[in-house]
This record gives structure tokens, C-alpha cells and sequence, in this order.
């Protein structure tokens, strides 16, 4: 909504006849709107910044949709002393007393016959106001300009109005869409004479996904508090690479970690030790705060590689203990250098534990990832507080798309951080608005205000949205919401894929109580909106429906292949993509006003069909999707949780049984990449679909397997890789996967993996399941293991060749007929990432055992 703010003395007259005062039967009231017609003008600031100036036009609009009427606006200078006012602002002078506000409280104050709206407000940068690029799946967190928002800073009188609009003219804002606002309908609009209110939210701020939208140009996202009144320069967790450049290590490699006898800068891993990195990483902290941000983050890199130099070494060896030494440095000096500013403290990974004899001071606020309580728990007293980073709403882990909590579990969680001296949260939301609106609506409106109801804010919801049909839709999300969402994605140290979770929450019962209560609701909605909004649940809760029934039936169907159960796990499948087509195809217009969000759900839906993935916007995948071979590919992301099989297999063909042969060698090949010896010639080649193919050769004898991919790579001059160590970050460059699991012919649940790079000491080797679970443990290392690689660009292949010990694998020798299971892989990060896997129908992601074919020893 766009400010409307004119500042024309020609209309003095026009104000004058429009407004009168109030006579004495109203005397201890402030009326501003009577019998439709304005009494009173809105006054801003002759100075007013842009954000005073869209307050206002908030304002204006609101009162417009609720009473008819349009209230006229202008400037200070000009304000009529004979009418009444809402000034909006702060006026010139002794200036409005702002001293029990903090962050972006806000006061309402009726003063004489001027009815005052201000609050905290922090001056405003030019490069902060622009506003985001917006249209139907271009939210503005996923466009990259989120940062923006993150630079205004506190916008108390923006809060003010979107106060006034709540408590006054019964404004909600339930939905960030065109149609997801309630202003109800009256002739009069009036204030209580002595009104004196001041307003100061709970948490200084919402970021990561402003699921209602920029505070930049949005007033719910005020009213619903996913904005910020911190001038915060946060990096998503990550600060050193926007410091430090990687491009350093050509001449300056003692900057980054020693690992294996090696330096690298692969993944951006920094020796905390080096006086320069210490200096370096200072300077780019200090130079943000000289920008203009209030608060500044500081994170390692993810994925944390620890330095083995011998000075590293000699500080400590904790490695954790050493990184927060290395920040404490940093805290310590820009305490010096810029008191007044903050350092948002990344406890995450090596830093995710506190050390007691490495304090931090006042300049410092914590941030906790993973929000769990007991790590809440043990930085308490640390620094002058904490802010959580959380992934409570990310569909790219655990189940994937759907509800993840509950209206009462948002409820519980807000006050548990409000006790516990939480001051802001960085997490995600906006998807699946059909299904878990309620939850984002008591999760915004309890940010402000932790005394609300959550019961009773579900009701205002529902009212709000579904009209005659609330009552059904409030039975609806009562049974959805009985599920236990938070138990089983946030308390279980093994998170459950898409297909567990769906058939753990939704059996049959519960998908038919649903669909009941759905059905009434539909029934019951009275008006197009109402029917619209219904709809849009609809939409969602279908994809609950057609997936509960296909994975039941997939389950039925492992026990007892037969041809009924085939029969109807088919009609399921294409009753799936049925849907899952429509949904895509949804419009921009209907995406507009009636479906936020829906761009997340076309990205799930899609991702086995474009190139997109997590980072990417619908608005820029739309017209990249395969939508004719959709109905041939999975659901989900790759690297978190997905989905293949039922939806990928092929029911016209007997079931395939994914089979890689190995043939005993003749005599054991020499591993050098080079594939031209004849003990490879007489092994089959198994296939690696993708957009260039891959093909794998096995071999076997009693001490080794022995394997060789051939990659083909028509770009061969951008091929992605570079020397690295042992270990190293390899699933960054171009490389190969092997996958194997000796101890089974039928389940896999343990197996080693090694992936491998055309580079030098590119390798990295680890086991999965040996402790407990799905760990993975990098520290384990195939003694025995040999790598060779050649990179032909005349031919644009690249090659690997592989010799890993029986004993590596605690495996005897294979013989004649035995069956083991694994996989085979090949990442390809030419200009966009390419994930080829030879045995998919796994939903756990990439590596998941389930979906293992047979590894066949002829």
C-alpha cells in the first residue's frame, strides 16, 4: 500500500468545511468520523521522513475502507487550530516523551483535541527505503533485497498506527495477501478523551522470513511483528567470506585452516591463530558498524574445517574453545572501538557450546541455533542476552512441506524465550498458509503481546477469513493441530523423512476426520472470499490427502506385490500428480489474493523437474520447469528431504530391480585413472542417468573392489575442482559418489561412503549408522584406499578410478552370487548444481539406504 500524503495549503478550506466538533454529548470522547463524514485532518511533521509519511497513508486508507470516509492529510505548518487532529509523528518542539518506549514501542495520547501517534523511531538511510521488488512469487525474502529491511532500524510510529487501526477501528491483518485484511464496517470513529497508551513488543525482532511481508512498505508486518528495530547486518550465520575473500589464498594461504598437511580455502575455513586473520576480521566488523548497523553478526563458515597448525594448536586443543577465543578478541576490541554497538555472537557448531573461562561482555548478545532449551540454558550469562535461530517452519528437513507447529505450541515456545531473556529470533515461515495460518497469526500477534489467548486469536482468525464457515474450519485446525508436529521435528535427535512422518501423523482416520470437517466448511462459507480462502486450505490439505493414501497404499504394497494393490497405488500416484499439475498452474492473480506462499508448494512440487532449488524463487523457476515430465519426477529437495518412490515408479513395467554387477578382476588394475586396461573392458557398464551421462565399472577380488566412473562434461573447461586434503569439503566441487553397504542383500541401515574429486588428495570418507541413527562419522578412514584421476578435455570426460580394501569394510571376500546394496553418485557443479543417482526411491535425501539398489558379485 503506497503512502498518500499531500501537503497543499489550497486545501485549508476544503478541511475546514468538512470537519466540526463534537458537542457536549460526546465530551469525553475524541471523535474523528460521525454519520460518515470526517471530524477531524491528520497532521504529519513538515519534515516527515517517508515512513512517517506512509504511516500516515495507512492510516487514511484504513479509516477509508472502514468508515467510507477519506480523512484528509497535512503538513504541520498548515494544521487548522479549530478541528481535531491525529497527529502522526513526532511534533516540533519539546518533542513527544519516548521515555518508556523501547525497540519500536509506540505511545497513543490524546491531548486536548489532538490524538498523538508516535513511537521509537530510528533516523532513516536513503539506500534502506526503496521498495522490494514484489508480484506473485516474488517474496521480497527471496529476492535478495530482505537486507534492506534489516538496515531501517526502529519505525515506532509506524506501529503506532497499525495500533490505532487495531484497537479503534478493528483492523486485522490474518493472511499477507490482497484479500487476507479485515477492517469492519462503521459510521463513527471515536477515541476515549484521557486515552494515554504506550505499547512495547516483547522481542525486538522477527527475521530470516518477514512471513507478512516488508516492513519496508507493509503494516502488517508491524501489527504481526516479523520485522526488526534493530539495525541488524545479519548474514544468515556466516560472516568471515564477506570479510575475508577466498581470492586471499593465492598469495596469502596461511590465512586459511591447515588440514592434513595442507592449507585450503575450500569452504572458507580461517586459521584462528594468524594475527592478520584476526585483524582482517576486526576491520570488516568495525567497517559495518561505520555503515550504520546498530548490531553486526559474527559467524565461522559452516561446515567447520578445524586448523592443525602448530601455533592453532598451541593455543588450545579445543578447537571449539580456540574459535571463541578468537571471537572474544574480536568482541573485546570493538568493545573499545565502537561501545555503543553490538555483536551478534553465532553460537553454532564449534562455538555451539560456551566455555566457562571465555567470557563475554555487554557488547555482546548470543545468538543460540537450533533453540533448543538446554542450549538456552547454558549460555545463560553470557553476554547481555540471547536470540534464537531457529528452522521451525523450513520444508527443506524432516517432513518436508506441511504443518510443523501448532497455534499452542507458537504460544508455549514465546513465552518460554520471553522468561528466559530472548530478545529477537531469526527463523523461517511463509509456506503452507492453508495449513498452519493460524499458527503464523498467533505467533506474530504474541511476539507483540505474549498476555494474548491463542485459543481466542484462532477464533478472531477464523472469523475473520471463513465468515459463516468458522465453526467447521475451527473443528478442522483443532483436529490437524492434535498432531504432535514440534515432537516429531524437533525433539527427536533423528528426524523422520516425508514418508514416515506423513504415515505416522496422517493414517486414514485422521485424514477422513479432516476431510469431513473440511467438507462442512464448505458447505457452510457464504460469500466468494469466504469460499475462496476455504479453498486455498482445500488446495493444501489435498496434498495431505492424496500423499497419506499413496505412501499407505506404497507400505501395502512392499508387503504384498499384488496386482490389485499395484492397481490402486497407480490411481493414487495419478491422482497425485493430477493435483499436484492444477497446483503448479496456479495464477499469479489467485497467488495474489488468495494464496501466500504458494510459490514455496510449487518449488517442493517441482524440484525433480527444473534446475531450481532451495534458494531459488518460483518467479524464476516458473518457466525453467518440465512441467510434460513432471509426473516422472519427486518431490522435495535433494540435500534435505525428498521424495521418489511410489510417484517415480514405472507401473507399466514389471518392477525394476536396480542391480550393479562387479566381475572378478583378472589381475588387479593400476589406479590411475586411466580406464584402459582389458580388466576393465570386461566389465559391464552401469549407467548414471543425468544431463551428461556417467558410467560406473565394477571389479572384485579377495583383498579389494575396484571401481571406475566415467564422467562425460561437455563444458570440461569449467569443470569445478581444486586440490584439497583429506576430508575436505569434496560435495563443493564436482566429484563422484560410491555408497556401500556389505552387511545386507535387502536393508540397508550402515554403510561407507566415499566421495571423490579429479583433484589432489580431493577425498573424503566416512560411515553412516555405526553409532546410532543416520550419525555420520567423518573421523573414520579407509586406511587402504587408493584414488586415480584424469581429466581429458579433448575427450570432455573426466575419470576416476578407485581401490578400497575388503578390510577397510570389515567385509570377507565376496564370492560368486552374493548380493551386497549401495549406490552410486556424481555431483556436476558446472554453473548450476547436478545431483545424478543411479538408485533413487529413497525420501530421506541423497544418501538415504532405502533407497540402495544391489551390488551383484558375478
Amino acid at each position: 500500500m503506497r503512502t498518500r500524503c499531500c501537503l497543499l495549503p489550497t486545501r485549508l478550506a476544503a478541511i475546514a468545511a468538512a470537519v466540526c466538533l463534537v458537542g457536549s454529548a460526546h465530551a469525553r470522547e475524541l471523535v474523528l468520523v460521525d454519520e460518515g463524514r470526517a471530524r477531524c485532518a491528520v497532521v504529519v511533521p513538515d519534515e516527515a521522513d517517508s515512513f512517517t509519511k506512509m504511516a500516515a497513508g495507512w492510516l487514511v486508507d484504513y479509516v477509508q475502507r472502514a468508515t467510507g470516509t477519506t480523512l484528509p492529510i497535512v503538513g504541520e505548518s498548515e494544521s487548522p487550530d479549530d478541528i481535531s487532529l491525529i497527529f502522526v509523528g513526532h511534533p516540533r518542539g519539546t518533542g513527544a516523551d519516548t521515555s518508556e518506549l523501547r525497540d519500536d514501542g509506540c505511545r497513543m495520547r490524546v491531548d486536548g483535541r489532538t490524538l498523538h501517534l508516535y513511537g521509537l523511531d530510528s533516523p532513516v538511510r536513503g539506500s534502506a527505503v526503496a521498495e522490494p521488488k514484489t508480484g506473485p512469487w516474488l517474496y521480497h525474502w527471496e529476492s535478495g533485497q530482505s537486507r534492506r529491511a534489516l538496515a531501517v532500524g526502529a519505525k515506532g510510529t509506524c506501529r503506532a498506527v497499525t495500533r490505532f487501526l487495531e484497537t479503534f477501528c478493528g483492523v486485522r491483518w490474518l493472511m499477507p495477501a490482497t484479500e487476507g485484511v479485515v477492517a469492519p464496517k462503521r459510521d463513527r470513529l471515536a477515541v476515549p478523551a484521557d486515552l494515554d497508551v504506550s505499547f512495547n513488543p516483547a522481542f525486538s525482532f522477527y527475521i530470516g522470513s518477514a512471513f507478512y511481508r516488508s516492513q519496508l512498505s507493509h503494516p502488517e508486518s508491524y501489527a504481526n511483528n516479523t520485522r526488526s528495530s534493530v539495525r541488524i547486518r545479519h548474514y544468515g550465520g556466516h560472516s568471515y567470506i564477506h570479510w575475508l575473500s577466498p581470492a586471499e589464498f593465492e598469495e596469502h594461504p596461511e590465512y586459511f585452516v591447515l588440514h592434513n598437511g595442507a592449507r585450503s580455502n575450500v569452504g572458507h575455513h580461517v586459521c584462528p591463530s594468524n594475527e592478520s586473520v584476526r585483524r582482517i576480521l576486526l576491520r570488516g566488523l568495525q567497517q559495518t558498524f561505520d555503515d550504520g548497523y546498530d548490531w553486526v553478526e559474527l559467524g565461522q563458515s559452516d561446515g567447520h574445517v578445524p586448523c592443525r597448525c602448530d601455533a592453532c594448536l598451541a593455543m588450545t586443543e579445543d578447537d571449539g574453545r580456540r574459535m571463541l577465543l578468537l571471537h572474544k578478541w574480536i568482541c573485546d576490541e570493538v568493545a573499545r572501538s565502537h561501545p555503543d554497538n553490538t555483536v551478534l555472537l553465532l553460537a553454532y557448531g564449534p562455538t555451539g557450546k560456551p566455555r566457562s573461562d571465555v567470557p563475554f561482555g555487554r557488547n555482546v548478545v548470543v545468538e543460540v541455533t537450533g533453540a533448543g532449551q538446554d542450549r538456552i540454558e547454558a549460555w545463560k550469562g553470557f553476554g547481555r542476552g540471547m536470540t534464537v535461530y531457529h528452522y521451525w517452519f523450513d520444508d527443506g528437513m524432516g517432513m518436508g512441506w506441511g504443518p510443523k507447529m501448532t497455534p499452542q505450541e507458537a504460544a508455549q515456545m514465546v513465552h518460554y524465550y520471553r522468561d528466559n531473556n530472548v530478545i529477537g529470533i531469526f527463523g523461517g515461515g511463509g509456506r503452507a498458509w492453508g495449513l498452519i495460518g493460524p499458527t503464523y497469526y498467533v505467533l506474530g500477534r504474541m511476539m507483540g503481546d505474549p498476555a494474548l489467548d491463542h485459543r481466542q486469536l484462532v477464533s478472531e482468525y477464523c472469523d475473520g477469513l471463513y465468515g459463516a464457515a468458522s465453526q467447521p474450519m475451527q473443528a478442522f485446525y483443532e483436529l490437524l493441530y492434535s498432531r504432535k508436529y514440534w515432537h516429531l521435528a524437533h525433539r527427536r535427535k533423528l528426524r523422520w523423512s516425508i514418508e514416515e512422518s506423513i504415515v505416522h501423523l496422517f493414517p486414514p482416520k485422521v485424514i477422513h476426520g479432516l476431510e469431513e470437517r473440511l467438507r462442512r466448511a464448505e458447505a457452510a462459507a457464504d460469500s466468494e472470499r469466504a469460499r475462496a480462502w476455504v479453498r486455498t486450505t482445500r488446495d493444501e490439505f489435498d496434498y495431505l490427502r492424496h500423499m497419506s493414501r499413496m505412501l499407505h497404499l506404497y507400505r501395502a504394497y512392499l508387503v504384498d506385490e499384488n496386482a490389485a494393490i499395484r492397481r490402486q497405488l497407480h490411481e493414487s500416484v495419478n491422482g497425485f500428480n493430477t493435483w499436484r499439475q492444477r497446483i503448479v498452474r496456479i495464477d499469479g492473480e489467485r497467488a495474489l489474493n488468495y494464496h501466500p506462499g504458494h510459490g514455496y508448494l510449487a518449488k517442493f512440487l517441482t524440484t525433480g523437474a527444473n534446475s531450481g532449488w532451495y534458494y531459488d524463487a518460483w518467479h524464476d523457476l516458473r518457466d525453467k520447469t518440465d512441467y510434460e515430465g513432471l509426473d516422472r519426477t519427486g518431490i522435495g529437495f535433494s540435500e534435505g528431504s525428498s521424495l521418489n518412490e511410489p510417484i517415480t515408479l514405472d507401473f507399466d513395467a514389471a518392477r525394476p530391480q536396480r542391480a550393479f554387477h562387479l566381475v572378478q578382476a583378472p589381475s588387479p588394475p593400476t589406479i590411475d585413472g586411466k580406464l584402459d586396461e582389458t580388466a576393465w573392458a570386461g566389465a559391464p557398464a552401469t549407467r548414471i542417468d543425468g544431463a551428461t551421462p556417467t558410467h560406473v565399472r565394477g571389479l572384485y577380488d579377495g583383498e579389494n573392489l575396484y571401481l571406475a566412473y566415467e564422467c562425460e562434461e561437455p563444458m570440461i573447461d569449467k569443470l569445478n575442482v581444486q586440490d584439497l586434503y583429506r576430508d575436505g569439503e569434496v560435495s563443493l566441487m564436482d566429484c563422484v559418489e560410491f555408497m556401500v553397504a556389505p552387511e545386507s542383500a535387502t536393508y540397508a541401515t550402515r554403510y561407507y561412503h566415499f566421495l571423490v574429486a579429479p583433484a589432489k588428495d580431493a577425498v573424503m570418507d566416512l560411515r553412516t549408522g555405526f553409532r546410532s541413527g543416520r550419525d555420520q562419522d567423518e573421523s573414520w578412514n579407509a586406511d587402504g584406499l587408493k584414488i586415480g584421476y584424469r581429466i581429458d578435455k579433448a575427450g570432455k570426460r573426466w575419470s576416476i578410478e578407485m581401490m578400497i580394501p575388503l578390510a577397510d569394510l570389515r567385509a570377507a571376500a565376496p564370492r560368486s552370487g552374493d548380493v551386497w546394496m549401495g549406490n552410486l553418485a556424481r555431483e556436476r557443479r558446472i554453473d548450476a548444481v547436478e545431483l545424478q543417482l543411479w538408485s533413487q526411491g529413497g525420501d530421506g535425501g541423497f544418501t538415504d539406504p532405502k533407497a540402495f539398489g544391489s551390488f551383484v558379485f558375478d
